[in-house]
């Protein structure tokens, strides 16, 4: 997206089997999707009359007062989007009035354009929950009787296929085995959890015998509001073009093939303001071009809060993804907030990621000319932003703060520049690391229409703050090569204008010397001697640095000038800045 050299030819990933687990399971994981919906084709008539359309129809209107046999006026709404949709035609607006809907929507090829829109006063929402009644206590539990709600409980991306047995390929994580069982049920809007046998229900916990139609709970039901998911997927879209603006998808139950509550299926889709919440496995998934995505909150749903494949031109501005898998799949092959895979042009902005169980924001197996921007990433379990087998990539002007693992992982993606971000915490702030899937892919799937070498080759380090706390050892830059190939001139990584914070411990920069071997330096002017580094950049050894404090902020404004490099141009304009200026991290 940055870079104007020309790609070289090259090799990269994976130090072991978890390096190479977490990429290469995206064939298995993701590589199937475009095969799992079929649609029919929108000829350029069609998609022409929705511009007409919009004009010349009046809006229709959708209430839970409503009847769908009115004539959808504001003073006669329908009772159901389904039934707005079916009435629709191309570009038509439908108005979704205050209100709680419990329906599956498709929005069908032929109605390019349509828009779906909540009313400007009060809350849209579908609801793929329903209360349920009628328990009879039986011992120490309490059952329902003629429980017809079953659902699809494959664990992976192919309906019926079992999960891999190999280490660090399955889906599901042994300590949570019911992981992919999509079934869901609420006391008081605070979720159960799902066990796998009756002898194992006990408070707080219940249990779906389908083949006796029972539904089993351990605590009791008496005055509680209990609910449980019903309906599989809340909006499955299918036309171009379609806007869906300020409704709400909560407690629906797709199984792990479905993909997603909410599936974004063809192309210029637009997603907003919205909360997609508490769904069973994704929350959305998006396959077409030119999908925006913006002011969306994914939270608590139970794998990933959104996953895409082959959704070039796509845009996140504002999105939230937060405290999803919250039913404890693997972290890999997919499980966290956001991941994206073969996709190319993509930028993510002004979002944050936070607390998500698995890395907050994963670009992986050919994604490319990727930008992410002024966002946050904080206290996610695994590696806060990462990419993977991938090419030309930029992260700038991000706040990445404790995340369990990695605070930016760089595996095997080449043109990467990482500038003016602030990281602290975790085992690694900014780790690149390389290894053999450029020569054995493993089962991935490079695109062979785009120059990926999947080799970390170059990278750009610029004018970061790297701070961290380990009491020993360690890194704060971290670059090494599994493969034991090349050094980091080879490499052509480079580290310039970077601020280096440890308030206790020794460890600054790991870098591969020759053949790849790993180097440790403790301190810069070593780390500048050896390789040529760092000409600029400096290491501090203070109290914890405090980044949101003034009087710290205060400190870093007065080493700007001295350690920073000056911004390009092509950086000041995603960080909005004037070029040239010398700044440190994120602003």
């Amino acid at each position: 997206m940055l870079f104007t050299t020309p790609h070289p030819h090259g090799a990269e990933s994976g130090p072991s089997r978890l390096s190479r687990s977490r990429g290469t399971c995206l064939a298995v994981a993701l590589g199937v999707v475009s095969a799992l919906v079929s649609v029919p084709p929108v000829d350029a008539a069609t998609t022409a009359g929705s511009a007409v359309g919009r004009a010349a129809t009046p809006t229709l209107h959708v209430a839970v007062r409503g009847q769908d046999g009115a004539a959808g006026t504001e003073a006669r709404p329908l009772r159901t989007i389904a039934a707005a949709v079916a009435r629709a035609v191309p570009g038509q607006k439908i108005v979704i009035h205050p209100g709680r809907y419990h329906e599956t929507v498709e929005v069908p090829g032929d109605k390019p354009g349509v828009s779906l829109v909540a009313a400007r006063r009060g809350s849209v929402t579908m609801d793929g929950a329903r209360p349920v009644t009628g328990f009879v206590r039986s011992g120490d539990v309490w059952v329902r009787a003629g429980w017809d709600a079953e659902f699809d409980h494959s664990p992976t991306y192919t309906f019926g296929a079992p999960d891999s047995s190999a280490e660090y390929w399955s889906f599901i994580n042994r300590a949570h085995p019911m992981a992919a069982h999509p079934d869901q049920v609420w006391f008081d809007g605070r979720e159960l959890r799902q066990v796998a046998s009756p002898g194992q229900v006990s408070g707080g916990t219940f249990y779906v015998d389908d083949a006796g139609d029972r539904l089993v709970v351990g605590s009791d039901p008496s005055g509680r509001r209990v609910e449980a998911s019903r309906l599989v997927r809340a909006l499955e879209i299918r036309a171009e073009d379609v806007t869906v603006d300020g409704i709400d998808v909560v407690r629906y139950a797709p199984s792990v093939p479905h993909m997603g509550a909410v599936t974004a299926e063809r192309d210029g889709i637009r997603i907003e303001h919205a909360r997609i919440q508490d769904n069973a496995t994704t929350g959305l998934h998006v396959m077409a071009r030119g999908i925006v995505v913006r002011d969306v909150t994914l939270a608590d749903n139970g794998m990933m809060g959104m996953t895409s494949n082959g959704a070039s031109d796509l845009r996140l501005v504002e999105v939230v993804a937060r405290h999803n898998n919250t039913e404890h799949f693997n972290h890999a092959p997919a499980a966290g907030g956001v991941k994206i895979t073969r996709s190319r042009g993509v930028t993510v902005t002004r979002s944050r990621f936070n607390d998500n169980i698995g890395t907050g924001l994963w670009f992986d197996e050919s994604a490319y000319d990727v930008e992410v921007t002024r966002s946050r990433f904080l206290r996610n379990q695994e590696h806060g932003l990462r990419f993977e087998i991938s090419g030309r990539a930029v992260a700038a002007g991000n706040l990445v703060v404790d995340n369990r693992v990695d605070g930016i992982n760089v595996n095997n993606t080449d043109h990467v520049q990482l500038w003016n971000n602030t990281v602290t915490g975790g085992a690694r702030p900014i780790n690149i690391v390389q290894d053999t899937r450029d020569v054995d892919p493993g089962g991935s799937w490079r695109d062979p229409t785009l120059p990926l070498t999947w080799r970390n080759s170059p990278v750009q380090v610029r004018n970061n703050i790297l701070t961290g706390t380990g009491a020993t050892g360690g890194c704060l830059l971290c670059v090494e090569d599994y493969s034991r190939r090349w050094s980091g001139a080879e490499m052509r990584i480079s580290a310039a204008g970077n601020l280096y914070h440890r308030s206790t411990g020794s460890g600054l920069v790991y870098w591969p010397g020759a053949r790849g071997a790993t180097l440790a330096f403790a301190s810069i002017p070593a780390f500048r001697a050896a390789t040529g580094q760092e000409s600029t950049g400096r290491s501090v050894g203070r109290s914890p640095l405090r980044i949101r404090s003034a009087a710290d902020r205060r400190w870093i404004r007065g080493l700007q000038r001295r350690v920073a490099v000056r911004v390009s141009p092509p950086i000041a304009r995603l960080l909005d800045v004037r070029a040239g200026r010398r700044l440190l991290g994120a602003r």
